[in-house]
């Protein structure tokens, strides 16, 4: 201990005041800097309200079909009251604890703050800890998902991705700031479901087993982001050139979840899957074979006498692997055309 040090402990020791200070959640004293509360979650903050004009801010999901138990447990020198805001930052509700029924489904948040209106002489006891469970008592599971959520585009983390799954209804859990999720759940081929405003929904199917945590990472596509179509380097080709198509996989999600189907329309009518590089079948609608391959090269080869001459189309549909009869349902995904002419 400096000499600097020991002045400061002996001065407030004879002012009788003792120093509060922020706890290792700060700085969360704006709604941008919200801390995440995970409702049903056994792990605990310890917070402080360092000071009278000290807030701390919580954002947590609710739904309108479930009431809360709020719990505010808090030192004797601090009188701390909850004030409710919906995600437009309007007031809605003011409270300590007990129960709480939000309107709808979404992101709220709760400001805390301390409502002593005087500084006290000697403040010690400032620590607090809220906890949020469902009325009904704490869901019991014996499965659980986790994994990281990233912009498909960028790579980047995404915050705020809302996760629930078919084998526990009306259970949400948001993801962090880091992008990682924790969802307990029961056992059973589930569809897991990640959403987000501004973001295309992406559903999976999902086998969990009981006891042992599976891991589930994924991307989501920008919902202005169009699909993609395949391409040629070329706008017109001739007999004897090589035909190259390919496809920008930068900018498609990876397979997760998602399944890609790739297709070239003839002139005289014929229409062929591209099932993987050079490997062109002819279309079952009853049972398209999706797109399996790492590559984005779709076709390299000459353009032989089988080829004739005319406007060609290339199609790319994207689905959800829990879409059945894809082909019979491409309203339920996202499909693009593109063209060239070989003459």
């Amino acid at each position: 201990m400096n000499y600097l040090q020991l002045t400061i402990i002996l001065m407030a020791l004879q002012s009788k005041l003792v120093f509060a200070f922020p706890d290792i959640y700060e700085s969360d004293n704006k709604r941008d800097k919200a801390n995440l509360i995970i409702i049903n979650n056994d792990q605990r903050q310890q917070h402080t309200l360092h000071s009278l004009t000290d807030q701390d801010w919580f954002k947590l999901y609710a739904d309108e079909l479930n009431t809360y138990k709020i719990s505010l447990k808090h030192g004797a020198d601090i009188d701390p009251i909850i004030q409710i805001y919906d995600k437009t930052l309007k007031l809605i509700e003011e409270k300590k604890s007990g129960d709480w029924n939000a309107p709808s489904q979404g992101f709220y948040y709760f400001k805390v703050t301390d409502q002593n209106s005087t500084e006290m002489a000697c403040r010690k006891e400032i620590q607090y800890e809220l906890e949020i469970n469902t009325g009904g008592g704490k869901p019991t599971f014996n499965g659980q998902i986790h994994g990281y959520i990233r912009d498909a585009i960028s790579g980047d983390p995404i915050e705020d991705v809302v996760i629930s799954n078919s084998c526990r209804r009306n259970y949400f859990v948001p993801n962090d700031k880091n992008g990682h999720y924790i969802l307990p759940s029961n056992t059973g081929n589930c569809e897991l479901k990640a959403e987000k405003e501004a973001y295309k929904p992406i559903i999976c199917n999902v086998d969990i087993p009981a006891i042992i945590p599976i891991q589930v990472n994924l991307v989501l596509l920008p919902i202005d982001q169009k699909i993609p179509t395949p391409f040629t380097f070329k706008n017109t080709y001739h007999r004897g050139e090589i035909l190259h198509v390919e496809i920008d996989s930068k900018l498609l999600s990876p397979q997760t979840c998602v399944r890609y189907y790739f297709g070239i329309g003839y002139p005289d009518g014929g229409l062929f899957i591209i099932a993987d590089k050079n490997k062109l079948e002819p279309l079952n609608p009853q049972a398209p074979i999706a797109w399996t391959s790492n590559d984005n090269v779709l076709i390299d080869m000459p353009i032989n006498e089988t080829m004739p001459n005319g406007e060609y189309k290339l199609y790319i549909l994207r689905s959800a692997e829990t879409i059945e009869e894809a082909l019979k349902n491409i309203h339920k995904g996202e499909w693009n055309v593109g063209a060239f002419k070989i003459i």
